[in-house]
């Protein structure tokens, strides 16, 4: 094996270290055509009126969900930021959930500040002192779903400062009245004459298209009900296809009755369904309900649904990890061009709130019970559960058909949760704790079935945790402390693992660097070795 060639290859490598929430400047779903609409140029320049008018501290924007309240909001950041109107903009995407930590955490990033390794209690207090300094800010608290409490958060009031104000986005006005805004800006759905111009722009409509395909694409942009994500979403996915199809999206949205929705799901229920079922690859649908069990408002890598999806036997019946790469790249440039997924800067993806509420509906309608779980503690209605991301893993979970876990959580020594996965194909393990956690009693005999492996956050005795694992193609361990590996037992270990393709060794400490044990690995396709602590030298024959 030449290592070498390994470790020349990955210095062009760029890490993931973790999910990111921050906002980039690919947000808009229907592009910058609905600006020029006239219902959206009324709600901005009222929106525009009340940030510069300094008797106005708090601001609320209100409208169904779809409707592109988001977009408007970052069409404001553009402009206050052309016009030096504040010194600082901060953007915060606020989940169906309100993790207060999260919150503190985001603005802090957005401040450049980092917190002191002190009490949580103390941090509401470190950042309203933060935020003080800022002369003339302005925060975007965006999809807002019920009442903030500012003080927990560490969001000073405007009594106190005067060069703070505040735009939240909501689907409700009552948000806007609990939170005292003074202007309440409600942002209507298009009007049929906008809905018919976003749809021809989407689905690449113009004086050359037959009279009868232009009927019948006013008649579907109708029935998207004025939702701006879900006319993107229909007219995108019809766009190139012959009238018949046309005909078939057509009646499907009329004769469409989804039962056990809410009212304000209905519609777009409907639209992006349709959008869905359009898509032409299992791949792609595969990848947008894998893309629904990450957090609310995640940027997620591509690379890392790379390794999940292979994981899950998704993509990968290429013979490579680089043609399967090809394979999510593929199935992603059909998702965002479809409006099912958000373009993202840094090789990344998003799904819009509301494609993402729909994305549960059609997960649950597939029989695919999907779970995420941030804070609250998981409730299953049935023994299916397939997905899981959670903070608090149910001890009295059936995990007989768990094919995908992700814990964010420290898992005590002695913890036996895994014997009843037989299943499990995909885990991921994070500690964010300052102190490592041991992995050395955890017992991972049962996942024989495993094939991706991600752990963050742990201390790890050797390599012999791996053993059982026979099927397992990808390992990655990040911010890792492994001691002086033991020859013997981690020879022995990975020369068991013949199936490993892909190898990661991302800021861990590792006492001893004699990698020979990676030798015992005949199929690996690709080894990262990044920003490892203490002496590691590529050329040295005794650590090749």
């Amino acid at each position: 094996m030449d290592l070498q060639k390994f470790i020349e290859k990955g210095r062009h490598y760029v890490p993931f270290d973790c999910i990111a929430t921050l906002p980039s400047g690919t947000l808009d779903i229907v592009s910058e055509k609905c600006m020029d609409f006239e219902s959206r140029q009324f709600a901005y320049e009222q929106l525009l009126e009340a940030v510069k008018n300094n008797d106005v501290s708090m601001i609320g924007l209100y409208g169904r969900g779809g409707c592109g309240k988001t977009t408007l909001a970052m069409e404001l950041r553009k402009l206050v930021e052309a016009e030096h109107l504040f010194e600082n903009f901060i953007f915060v995407p606020i989940s169906s959930t309100v993790e207060v930590q999260m919150i503190r955490e985001k603005m802090a990033s957005s401040l450049q500040y980092t917190f002191p390794k002190t009490e949580v209690m103390e941090r509401a207090q470190r950042l309203c002192l933060r935020l003080t300094q800022e002369k003339k800010f302005l925060l975007i608290l965006d999809v807002v779903w019920e009442k903030l409490d500012f003080g927990g958060i560490g969001i000073s009031s405007s009594e106190h400062h005067k060069g703070c104000k505040i735009l939240i986005t909501t689907r409700s006005e009552e948000v806007c009245t609990s939170m005292d805004c003074q202007r309440k800006i409600y942002l209507p759905i298009l009007t049929d004459e906008e809905a018919w111009s976003l749809f021809q722009n989407k689905a690449l409509i113009s004086e050359g298209t037959l009279d009868a395909l232009k009927h019948m694409g006013r008649l579907i942009s109708n029935e998207c009900k004025g939702l701006p994500v879900a006319i993107a979403a229909v007219a995108s996915s019809l766009k190139g296809k012959i009238e018949t199809i046309w005909s078939v999206a057509l009646n499907k949205l009329r004769s469409s009755k989804p039962i056990n929705i809410v009212r304000g799901l209905i519609d777009p229920y409907k639209c992006l369904q349709l959008s869905y079922d359009n898509l032409d690859t299992k791949e792609a649908k595969s990848l947008f309900l894998l893309c629904f069990v990450f957090p609310e408002d995640s940027e997620i890598p591509i690379e890392l649904l790379t390794r999940c999806g292979i994981g899950l036997g998704v993509v990968g019946e290429a013979h490579s990890y680089e043609e399967a790469r090809s394979e999510v790249i593929a199935a992603k440039i059909k998702l965002v061009s479809s409006c099912l997924l958000l373009d993202e800067e840094n090789e990344r993806v998003k799904m819009h709130d509301i494609v993402r509420d729909v994305a549960h509906l059609i997960a649950k309608k597939e029989n695919k019970i999907i779970k995420c779980e941030e804070e609250k503690d998981v409730i299953v209605e049935q023994n299916s559960v397939r997905y899981l991301w959670c903070v608090k893993f149910p001890n009295d979970l059936d995990c007989s058909n768990l094919e995908f876990l992700c814990l964010r959580t420290k898992l005590k020594e002695t913890d036996e949760i895994f014997k009843r996965m037989g299943m499990l194909k995909v885990l991921m393990l994070f500690n964010f704790e300052d102190e490592k956690a041991s992995l050395s009693k955890v017992s991972f005999k049962t996942l024989t079935n495993h094939r991706y492996l991600l752990i963050y956050g742990y201390e790890l005795s050797d390599f012999t945790f791996v053993s059982d694992m026979k099927k397992l193609q990808s390992l990655s361990l990040h911010d890792c402390s492994l001691p002086l590996l033991p020859e013997l037992q981690s020879d022995v270990a990975m020369s068991q693992v013949t199936n490993l393709k892909l190898l990661e060794l991302n800021k861990c400490d590792i006492k001893g660097k004699k990698f020979e044990v990676i030798k015992r690995t005949p199929l690996l396709e690709e080894l990262y070795i990044v920003d490892i602590e203490g002496e590691w030298d590529a050329n040295n024959e005794e650590n090749i």
